[in-house]
Formats: C-alpha cells, structure tokens, sequence
C-alpha cells in the first residue's frame, strides 16, 4: 500500500518546531536550552529524512521512514498549544509595569514551572526516542542499500565475467577469422601475380597488335573517306532529261513483285506489262483469261477500271490479285494458300484480309467467273453416238489423258495457288446430283464394270490413252455413280 508523502508535510514540521524554539527562547532561554538544541537536531533529522533518495526497489521502505519521521508533529502541535498561553511571559522584559499586570505575570510564571516543566520533559524524551529510532532505521536502511548494492555488484560482476569471456571467444573467433582471411588474401595476391603475368605476357601483346590493327584500319577509313569525297566532288549532277518527269506509278503484281510504271502510260500498255510479268508458267492461263482484278493499294473497294486510252494517274499504287474459285460458300477466314490454310487472319487497313503466317492477302472477287475448268471427257460408243463434250470456259483448254497427266494438272494448279501472294475468291454452288433415269446409256452396267469405274485416275492398261475414258450408267446407278464422279473430278480450286 503507498502512502502519499509531500514536501508540505515536512515543510509544515519544520515550521512547527522552529514556532516552538522560537517561543521557548522568548519565554526562557536558559532553562530550556537543552530542548532547544534537541529540538533543532530533530529539525535537521527532518531536512535530512526529506532529501532522502532512493532506487526503485527502496522506495517503499524511503516512504515508511519518512511517514515514521513525519510522526513527530502530533506531540509538537499539543506542546505548541499548551505554549502559547505563556507567550506574554518573555515580552517586554526590563520593561515597568503595573503591579496588577506583574501579579499576573508571576502568577503564569508558577503555572509555567508547576505544568511546562512535565510537558517539557515527555516532549524531550519523545523526542530523544523519536531521533534515535529515525536513526535506527535509517542505519538499517542503509545496511539494506549496502548490502543490495553487494548483491547487484556480485551480479553485475557475474555479467562482466560472462561478457568478458563471450568477448574473449569472439576475439578468439576474430582471430580465426584473421588467419583465414589472411590466408585467402596470401592465395589472392599470389593469383594475381600470376595474372599480371599472364596479362603482361600474352594480352599486353595482343593488345598491341590490336592497336596496330585499329590504327591500320583507321588509316584505311581515312583513305575510302578521302576518296568518297573526290568522287563526290568528281561525279557530274544527272541530267534532268532523264530522270522521271512525275511520280510514277506503284504496281504490285498477283507475286507480289512491286515495279514502277510511267504515269504517262495508258491502260493498254499496263495489260502489256502484266501479261509480259506472266509470259508462261505460273499464272499464264489465268492471265490470258483475264482472270484477275485492279484495285487500288489504300482502298480495294475501289476497282482500277480504265478505258484503252485513259493515262494513269500519277503517284496512285494499284494491286494485282488473281481470282480463284471454290466449290464452297461462307465467310472468309481461312487463308486461301493450300500449303497455309491457316486461320490466324486479321483485317488489313486496305481491305480484306491478312494472314498472319504467311502474309497473303485475300478477298471475295468482285467479278463472276464462268464454270470451273475441266478437261475435255470423252464417251465411249455403245451403240449411240459419241462425243466430246468441252468447257464452256472461253480460255484454251489443254487436253489431258493419261492419269499421269491429270495428276499433273491438279498438282500444277495447286503449286500455282502457293505462290500467289494477292487472290480474290469466287465462290461456287457445287451442281445436284440427278435423282431421275437418263435414257443416253442403253447398256446395262454390270458389277465388274462398277469395280473397275475410277473416273480421272485410271490405274489399269487397258483405257484409252487420249482422253479420260467415263462408261455409261446402269439404271440402279446413276445417283451413286454421278457422285463418285464429281467428288473425284471437283477440285479445291480451279
């Protein structure tokens, strides 16, 4: 439990004994020094007991020696009310008085040597006792404090022993630390010695030869500067008369084979250059045919229809792209290539589609082709009349016979339509089948006949060489034969 102790506690003590000495030196001074002098050793017995310090774990004890010392002003304030009835006894000493006020001076001076003088003796021996037992405890206190100073120095002995030996293992390991790392410095210097001589032996030579190098090659770049620069001072303006007059035109072919044409040449003389771009081989017949379209560069909406006399404009870039068919419909969005046929395609900024993989460029054609090119069939006469039914294409059609030569054609037309970088797509309805008799085929058609019926790749010797050979229908056949027949005449393309 802590008791509140203030600085006004001793204060007002104090006050109050030095109020009694005060009054007892006035009333009589001889009688009563030696309460006097007790009195003042309790004075600096309180001054002393009110300065005093303590450490965190004293001051409970600090607080009870205080409160004990504090306990003195009860007896001190009785003494003091008792002595204030005799205050007037020192006053005014020497001094004539009546006979009436000396009566009554005598008169308090017997009260005060028959009831002061008791009083005057307890309040000595209390404080006597009182002194002596402040002094007990702070003698006491002081061997608590000593001794707990011994504890905690033991302790605190006890720690610097055990720092100072982690101090003396920590040096041990420093100095551990030091040989290894010495060591390891020794290994690093010899290294580096022998890199130095290496350095100084191989690279320092090299490194000459290298600036001997660099300073040739210097010298050399001087002389090619020098000498451009006589060129360009030698070299003749070019003769304005043969240079363009005005921007020529950007064509970019099917190939994707980009040449400047005169913007002073008409459309006429554009054909002549795209058919002598394709003069045979690849892309020749569609060209002949007039298979292809003229678009402009930016913008392949916009169709380059000009007439035969009609200059073209200068500066304008124009497309090429020939037109492919296929026996299909639906949106574009796959690439037409037939080695590609990726579907990785994003829009182009000109129109139509990219491809991603292989960089064509495709859209739907804004011309409609005739039917897709077949080579010429011929029938075999059994009994009736036979024919040969051709193309209704207007281009020429080369005749194909053996299977060699069919493959050959396909083969032809697809390796044709991997190399073409810009096409324009037609599509095609593909034709029905017929679900009714045709009364062309009199001959019945037999099962032997059925096996040996390949149309457009015969395996056997005995068909005719020429042309491609088709037997005539049996009445129970004629869906399922006109089937296998277009699925293997019908091409990707055409």
């Amino acid at each position: 439990m802590s008791i509140g102790i203030s600085v006004g506690d001793f204060v007002t003590v104090g006050k109050l004994v030095a109020d009694i000495v005060a009054s007892l030196r006035t009333a009589s001074i001889v009688e009563y020094r030696e309460l006097i002098s007790e009195l003042h050793g309790l004075q600096r017995a309180l001054h002393g007991i009110e300065h005093l310090k303590s450490t965190s774990s004293q001051v409970a004890a600090v607080n009870a020696i205080k409160v004990a010392a504090l306990t003195c002003q009860y007896p001190l304030d009785d003494f003091s009310a008792k002595l204030k009835k005799f205050e007037r006894l020192g006053v005014d000493r020497g001094k004539t008085r009546s006979r009436l006020e000396t009566m009554k001076l005598w008169t308090q001076r017997l009260q005060w040597g028959f009831c002061m003088k008791e009083e005057v003796e307890k309040l000595r021996t209390y404080i006597v006792v009182h002194v002596g037992s402040l002094n007990m405890r702070l003698i006491t206190q002081g061997l608590i404090s000593t001794s707990l100073a011994a504890e905690q120095a033991d302790q605190g002995r006890a720690v610097l022993e055990g720092r100072l030996d982690e101090a003396h293992k920590m040096i041990s390991q420093i100095q551990h630390g030091l040989n290894v790392h010495n060591s390891v410095v020794q290994n690093s210097e010899s290294m580096l010695k022998k890199l130095t001589n290496i350095i100084t032996r191989d690279i320092v030579s090299q490194l000459k030869t290298l600036v001997d190098l660099a300073s040739k090659i210097w010298d050399s770049n001087l002389q090619v500067i020098s000498f451009m620069i006589k060129i360009q001072t030698s070299i003749d303006r070019p003769d304005p008369r043969f240079t363009w007059v005005q921007e020529p035109v950007r064509f970019e072919d099917a190939l994707g084979r980009v040449l400047p044409v005169p913007s002073e040449y008409n459309y006429r003389k554009l054909e002549a250059i795209i058919e002598d771009q394709f003069p045979e081989g690849l892309g020749h017949q569609k060209v002949s045919a007039g298979e292809y379209e003229l678009f402009n560069s930016f913008d392949s909406s916009k169709a380059v229809t000009l007439s035969e006399d009609q200059c073209l404009t200068p500066g304008i870039a124009i497309t090429m792209a020939i037109v492919y068919g296929y026996y299909e419909s639906g949106p574009l969005t796959r690439c037409p290539r037939p080695d590609c046929r990726s579907s990785r395609v994003a829009p182009n900024e000109a129109g139509g589609m990219s491809c991603l993989i292989c960089t064509a460029w495709f859209d739907l054609a804004r011309k409609s082709l005739p039917r897709p090119l077949r080579p010429p069939i011929y029938q075999e006469n059994y009994g009736g009349t036979a024919g040969v039914r051709g193309t209704k294409r207007k281009r020429d059609v080369t005749d194909i016979g053996e299977p060699a030569d069919t493959q050959q054609f396909h083969m032809k037309l697809r390796t044709e339509r991997k190399r073409v970088k810009n096409v324009r797509v037609h599509f095609t309805k593909l034709p029905e089948a017929p679900r009714h008799r045709s009364g062309r085929y009199p001959r019945p058609f037999s099962q032997s006949e059925d096996k040996s019926f390949y149309p457009g790749r015969f395996s056997g010797q005995n068909r005719p060489s020429a042309h491609l050979y088709i037997k005539p229908f049996s009445t129970k056949k004629i869906p399922e034969n006109f089937h296998k027949l277009r699925t293997l005449l019908l091409v990707n393309f055409y």
